[in-house]
């Protein structure tokens, strides 16, 4: 799921992975983190059922296509502006070019999702547009109580999400 932030504040959430359902928690869990930070959200996904679970945990839109109509898509809710945050969660490399092009100049793009396989990423967009490319990751025990208590404190009780966030 790719999640992107708009400025008043937004956030994009990719998740390109092909996987079965149920979704990924990492990507709805970055929703759901996002939006109850105030953020407004779109976020990407091949499976519909987790397109839907996105809107349901608080992304404002979802979208999926080629990768021109997604960024056709992320130019029309961004006002061809773009996202000034975007967080890759899938760990797919080719998630990480894509963040690169949604993301607006001087932008933040955030990794999250891990893969051992090389990114086809052109190094020039880097300075073109100015952005920032930060990885994040959080595997403490404390982290993960947070994350468990927002899943709470949202009241967000969805028996599919409960059981993704649960894996």
């Amino acid at each position: 799921m790719l999640a992107a932030v708009t400025k008043s504040p937004g956030v994009m959430v990719i998740d390109d992975v092909a996987e079965p359902e149920p979704p990924g928690p990492i990507g709805l869990a970055t929703t759901l983190a996002v939006t109850a930070a105030g953020a407004r959200v779109m976020a990407t996904d091949p499976v519909p059922g987790r397109r839907d679970l996105a809107l349901a945990v608080g992304a404002e839109t979802v979208a999926w296509g080629s990768d021109g109509e997604l960024l056709e898509a992320v130019h029309a809710w961004t006002h061809r502006e773009g996202p000034p945050r975007v967080i890759d969660t899938p760990g797919d490399p080719a998630a990480l070019a894509q963040a690169a092009r949604m993301v607006c100049s001087a932008g933040r793009v955030v990794v999250v999702g891990m893969s051992a396989a090389p990114a086809p990423l052109r190094s020039g967009v880097f300075p073109e547009k100015e952005i920032d490319v930060v990885g994040s990751s959080c595997a403490t025990a404390p982290d993960f109580l947070a994350a468990v208590r927002l899943v709470q404190a949202t009241g967000n009780q969805s028996p599919r999400f409960s059981r993704t966030a649960s894996r």
